[in-house]
């Protein structure tokens, strides 16, 4: 590769360009919640320096791998950058995220391999910026982008790019002063010529700057005449409900607005093993909004989570938890009501929310493995059917547990009487939306899911609009439509039981798809009890009879779903959270355990458009590589005549233009001049000799193929 000649002048506009690309890596924290950003630029400025070098191919390659290495050893590990062990660790987070390409796990990807990534891409920018303004010296397309960019990001975005853009400007103006310089100095004749043209430009470029700058901040200037696009986007989804976007299934404190679709995410979030009886519960949650459930209690704590009145009895259970290495919560898991932890550190537990949290003086802390004691209980169906009216209720349960929103619109409490019309207590009552949540009317779906407007009620969406939902929508209904009736109920949030570990029965793994949510009702004499509106979803619940047999409402309910279903496949237990959470899609039980292979377009259509993009960029190159393989075995005179004719194509896509009226002679000249070789005037006289017919060829010698070949190569550098 022949290198061009670098200049303190090609160094400046370099160094600009580097300044071009740090205004695409500057809003970044405002909108993708990156953080800082100066990783990134430290990065980048390593890349720009080492392209513009120019060391050998696999130094550059060399390079770029250790620049990408040291800067992901920064960010994530804490051990040096020669130790092994981070490098391993490495390795196998690289595997683990092929594994979601292949699977089309987009949104799995951590957040480690999206910054090898991101780097990459900074890499390949920071060529693409020494090809635009040193090699081919322009800069419009990419400044052009620049100030879209940073318009789409002050619009949508809470980035603000009023000094973004006057920079971009300044830069930009720079930029192509200094290229159209270069342009015109190299057509002057001597360096006293160059001279003038350096005085002279330079003059033309301070004197425009100020003038357009003084008038760009004097002039006056209207109010915009579009003050905010967003609602006016938005405005048309309004009455439907508006989408969240994409959200990733797991556990998200989080859920002041629920809504929207989302997408499937195995991460593993800890594994259990022991006594192991129903969901594992992480907390309660007490005000619905309209838009979602908040926690609004006093701040009582106490040693034990107390979900059963002390009437009834208990079983004691353990069970050991082990968090997955990417996961850290400072409260636990536990099925059932929580007693005791058999660790080292303080617990208290929310009477109200049920949050078991660990503590280490006075401040949150979190364990990676610990022991719970947990109780279970049989809930007697006979006692809970007895619970007429809501006068045994205590006042505290009363007050924090019936609240509904002012505005909670009225057709869902006539919904609730008519669907509890013909019951006479409390437990009946539940089980009849139950039952009806769980019916023919509605489906189960995780995608394409609205999300109510501002104004808008995600009860009353779901239960009168939509009808397709996951468990936060199951959930959250029959805890609304039991509220309208005066019956306390909370909205409980965790995991479902998990999956059984891979080659060992008394441990199960639960991940970001077993994420779910739930229902509890308060019963005097009782406690809360939970119920499992979400349709597809089978709990473990013991209700149970005096005479010790099971409850036959129960499997009933799952017989009237099983016929109105049709055998449909099995669901996987999960729920989405507001931000980084979601429910995955119910699973296809029929291709067992393989790959899922049914991957989103987008990144098929991303592909093309990359690689569409690509080969505009590196058509030169391209073009040069296919003219080398074609005429690789170049012999006779009409081959030769082909192959020149490609050549001046060629030179035209370099931007090395055949002017009108010029000779044949006298542009082989110009192109030597530009390529630095006598190779093009060899080549002339040759196809000038072909063409008016001076001689008879005597084929394509073997120096004339070399010379093809040798200017080909220098064009295609």
């Amino acid at each position: 590769m022949v290198k061009p000649e670098h200049t303190w002048k090609k160094l400046i506009v370099y160094i600009l360009g580097y300044f071009l690309l740090a205004e695409w890596l500057l809003p970044l924290p405002e909108a993708a919640g990156t953080g800082s950003v100066t990783i990134f630029m430290v990065v980048s400025a390593a890349f720009f320096i080492v392209i513009y070098l120019r060391p050998p191919w696999w130094a550059i390659i060399g390079s770029v791998l250790l620049v990408i290495l040291t800067g992901i050893n920064t960010v994530f590990y804490e051990e040096s950058l020669l130790q092994l062990s981070w490098l391993l660790s490495l390795a196998a987070e690289m595997q683990t995220n092929a594994g979601y390409i292949i699977s089309g796990q987009w949104y799995a990807l951590t957040d480690m391999f999206r910054s090898v990534l991101f780097m990459l891409l900074l890499a390949i920018m920071s060529y693409l910026i020494y090809f635009w303004v040193v090699q081919s010296r322009r800069i419009l397309f990419f400044l052009t982008f620049t100030i879209i960019y940073i318009g789409v990001m002050d619009t949508f975005f809470e980035y603000d790019g009023m000094f973004a853009i006057i920079r971009t400007f300044v830069i930009g103006f720079l930029l192509l002063g200094l290229l159209q310089w270069e342009r015109i100095v190299s057509r002057a004749a001597d360096r006293q010529a160059q001279r003038k043209v350096f005085i002279r430009w330079t003059l033309i470029m301070a004197v425009f700057l100020i003038i357009a700058g003084g008038v760009g901040v004097l002039a006056p200037k209207s109010e915009p005449r579009w003050p905010d696009p967003v609602p006016f986007l938005t405005w048309g989804e309004s009455s439907t409900g508006s989408s969240q976007g994409v959200q990733k299934i797991g556990y998200d404190s989080t859920d002041e607005r629920l809504g929207g679709g989302f997408q499937m995410n195995d991460m593993p979030v800890f594994t259990a093993s022991g006594d192991i009886n129903g969901y594992w519960r992480g907390e309660a949650k007490n005000v619905y909004t309209g838009l979602g459930w908040e926690i609004e209690s006093p701040d009582e704590t106490s040693s034990e989570a107390g979900l059963y009145h002390e009437s009834i009895e208990t079983e004691e259970k353990e069970v050991n938890i082990e968090m997955a290495e990417t996961q850290e919560f400072d409260f636990a898991f536990y099925p059932g009501s929580f007693l005791s932890i058999e660790e080292d550190i303080e617990t208290s537990v929310d009477t109200w929310t049920t949050q078991a949290e660990f503590e280490t003086g006075g401040d949150p802390a979190s364990l990676t493995n610990y022991t719970v004691a947990y109780a279970t209980a049989d809930f007697p169906v006979e006692q809970m059917s007895a619970v007429t009216d809501n006068s045994e209720d205590p006042e505290e349960v009363t007050e924090y547990f019936t609240q509904l929103p002012d505005d909670l619109p009225g057709e869902i409490q006539e919904l609730a009487e008519d669907l509890t019309e013909e019951e006479d207590n409390r437990y009946a009552k539940a089980r009849a939306v139950e039952r009806y949540l769980r019916g023919p009317d509605f489906s189960y779906q995780t995608t394409n899911i609205p999300a109510p407007s501002e104004d808008g009620d995600y009860v009353s969406q779901f239960l009168f609009e939509s009808r397709t939902g996951y468990c936060d929508n199951y959930s959250t209904s029959m805890a609304v439509l039991l509220r309208t009736l005066d019956i306390p109920t909370r909205w409980v949030k965790g995991f479902t039981e998990g999956d059984q570990a891979p080659g060992n029965e008394n441990q199960v793994e639960v991940t970001n798809e077993n994420a779910h949510s739930w229902v509890e009702v308060y019963f005097p004499e009782v406690g809360w009890v939970p119920f499992e509106p979400t349709k597809g979803f089978s709990s473990e619940f013991n209700y149970t009879y005096e005479n010790n047999e099971a409850s036959e409402e129960a499997p009933e309910i799952e017989e009237e779903e099983a016929e109105e279903e049709e055998a449909a496949p099995e669901e996987e237990e999960a729920a989405p959270e507001t931000g980084e959470e979601g429910e995955e899609e119910q699973a296809d039980t029929s291709g067992g355990g393989g790959i899922d292979w049914r991957l989103p377009l987008w990144p098929f259509f991303a592909v093309i458009v990359i690689l569409l993009g690509a080969g505009w960029l590196f058509r030169k190159k391209l073009r040069a590589s296919y003219l080398l393989f074609k005429y690789r075995h170049m012999h006779s005179d009409p081959e030769f005549q082909s192959a020149y004719q490609a050549l001046i194509r060629l030179l035209h896509t370099a931007r090395v233009k055949r002017a009108n009226g010029e000779t044949l002679r006298e542009f082989a000249l110009r192109v030597n001049d530009v390529y630095g070789s006598s190779d093009m005037e060899r080549l002339t006289e040759k196809y000038e000799r072909l063409y008016y017919g001076r001689k008879n060829g005597d084929g394509a010698e073997p120096e004339t193929v070399a010379a093809w070949k040798r200017l080909v190569k220098k064009i295609r550098s």
